[in-house]
């Protein structure tokens, strides 16, 4: 599963770091996981997870969805890396 979030910063960097064709590639991907959207509650989470762990909005809704849905959060975002849930993979040079 992946939150519309994910969607939404994985898009972001694709058209940052790669030709437009090439990353519209790795997006059709995307529709093969399960995309959630963030609901209120995860919202209001969220809003406590950006407090306790110093996260920004997107990676607090995030890691809130995450944990909404009893999921393992895989990333190679460092804002991420001592959370509970969280396999965190530092990102290769």
């Amino acid at each position: 599963m992946t939150s519309t979030l994910v969607v939404y910063e994985l898009r972001k960097s694709l058209a940052r770091h790669m030709e437009s064709e090439a990353a519209d590639e790795l997006m059709a991907l995307v529709p093969t996981a399960q995309v959630v959207e963030p609901t209120s509650t995860v919202a209001l989470h969220a809003a406590e997870l950006s407090r306790d762990h110093n996260l920004h909005a997107i990676d607090a809704l995030i890691y809130a969805t995450a944990l909404e849905h009893n999921a393992e959060l895989v990333t190679c975002d460092a804002h991420f890396k001592d959370l509970p849930q969280v396999a965190y993979t530092a990102k290769s040079s």
